[in-house]
C-alpha cells in the first residue's frame, strides 16, 4: 500500500470518528434540553396551575410592566389626581406608576412568580387584613393585561381579575424591587 492510500484511509477514519463526535454531541444536547424543560415544567406545575397558563404566561414574557404604588381609596396621586384600580373587590388608589420593563431585578421576580417554591401553598390566610400596597400590571396594549396585587403586611399576592391569593415566600424581594423603583435616589 502506498503512502498515499495509508494518508486517505486515515483521512477518511478521521473524518467517520469527527462525525460520530458530531452526532454524539447533538444527542447529547437534545437530552439536555428535555431534562431542562421536564425540570422547569416540574418546578412550575403548581404556580401555572394556580394562576392559569395564560397568566402565567403573561406574567414571564409580557412585554409591558407597569409598577404601581397603591394606597387607601379615595388618597391623592403624587401628580394631584385620583385614580382607582379595582381589582377582585379590591378598591385602592394609584399613587403612582412607573414602566419597569428593563429594571435590574425584574427578570428574577417575574421567574420567582411562576416558581412553585417562591410560595407557601399550605399557608391559611388567618386574622391579617392584607394592606394591598403595591401591584404589577403585566401586559402588551394588544390584549388585555394582568394585574398582580401585593401585601407585604400578610406575604400575600393576588391575581386581581379571579381574586386568587397565594402565601409568597418571597415577598422581601417584591418589596425590595418595588421601594427600588419608587424610592430610588
Amino acid at each position: 500500500m502506498s503512502k498515499q492510500q495509508k494518508l486517505a484511509g486515515l483521512r477518511s477514519s478521521r473524518t467517520l470518528a469527527s462525525r460520530w463526535v458530531i452526532l454524539g454531541m447533538a444527542v447529547l444536547a437534545v437530552a439536555a434540553i428535555s431534562v431542562s424543560q421536564l425540570y422547569y415544567q416540574r418546578l412550575q406545575r403548581q404556580s401555572i396551575a394556580f394562576w392559569g397558563t395564560e397568566a402565567a404566561n403573561t406574567i414571564v414574557n409580557s412585554p409591558r410592566v407597569i409598577a404601581l404604588r397603591l394606597g387607601k381609596p379615595g388618597e391623592m396621586s403624587t401628580a394631584g389626581t385620583i385614580e382607582t384600580i379595582h381589582a377582585g373587590g379590591v378598591s385602592r388608589s394609584v399613587l403612582e406608576r412607573k414602566i419597569v420593563v428593563g429594571a435590574p431585578g425584574l427578570s428574577h421576580l417575574r421567574a420567582s412568580l411562576v416558581n412553585d417554591t417562591s410560595y407557601d401553598w399550605d399557608a391559611k390566610t388567618g386574622d391579617c387584613e392584607p394592606d394591598w400596597k403595591y401591584a404589577l400590571e403585566f401586559g402588551s396594549g394588544e390584549v388585555s393585561s394582568i394585574v398582580l396585587l401585593f401585601a407585604p403586611n400578610c406575604g400575600l399576592v393576588r391575581l386581581a381579575h379571579a381574586g386568587k391569593s397565594a402565601h409568597l415566600r418571597t415577598m422581601d424581594a417584591v418589596e425590595k424591587f418595588m421601594n427600588e423603583q419608587f424610592w430610588a435616589p
